[in-house]
């Protein structure tokens, strides 16, 4: 693993000076390789923090979107755990700080990259700009992060909706399983050819 962590801390010394491309293209490595230790984790909030705000915020293609949210639920698929948790004498005077230390342990990316990438999935789907492929890993990370936002999964449903043809068995196979999972019962699902 010695070439993954090199990888790693040279791309979070530069993610600040790097272009777009080569943004998307670093976190998609990340997950790929699936090195998931504190030093992946925050050089992926680095590259998500340079993608999503500023001047490019608002500005990434349907395809960078969907590669980012793929490598985002990659990389949040197993939490980090520190080897040597913080140990210290429980706190009785106030019992919820061994709790509050013990969490802190726990790295994972803010909630607002990912409602971030869903504003944004979300005008991408409602103005057609992703592939069926896309839609269906888009619905697979969503399902994979756990989003509960019912207008972004209902623009993906309907994004599904209107390129349903175009589907391949296993997208459509991807797409309707995340779909029925995040959806709640009784809810719309894209019917099948």
């Amino acid at each position: 693993m010695a070439g993954v962590e090199r990888y790693t801390a040279l791309v979070s010394c530069v993610v600040w000076e790097m272009g777009t491309q080569q943004l998307i293209n670093a976190a998609w490595a990340l997950g790929v390789l699936g090195h998931r230790d504190k030093c992946a984790l925050d050089t992926m909030a680095a590259i998500m923090e340079v993608l999503l705000a500023g001047s490019l915020a608002g500005r990434l293609s349907g395809t960078e979107l969907v590669t980012l949210l793929w490598s985002q639920a990659i990389m949040r698929t197993h939490e980090w755990r520190p080897t040597d948790p913080p140990r210290r004498a429980p706190n009785e005077s106030h019992p919820g700080l061994d709790e509050g230390v013990a969490a802190m342990g726990t790295v994972v990316e803010p909630p607002s990259s990912t409602e971030r990438l869903g504003k944004q999935l979300k005008r991408c789907c409602q103005a057609a700009q992703l592939t069926a492929a896309e839609i269906a890993t888009a619905a697979w990370s969503l399902r994979r992060l756990g989003c509960t936002d019912r207008a972004l999964l209902d623009a993906v449903v309907e994004a599904a909706e209107a390129r349903i043809d175009e589907f391949d068995p296993d997208q459509e196979a991807m797409l309707l399983s995340a779909v029925s999972a995040l959806l709640p019962p009784g809810a719309a699902v894209p019917a099948g050819r």
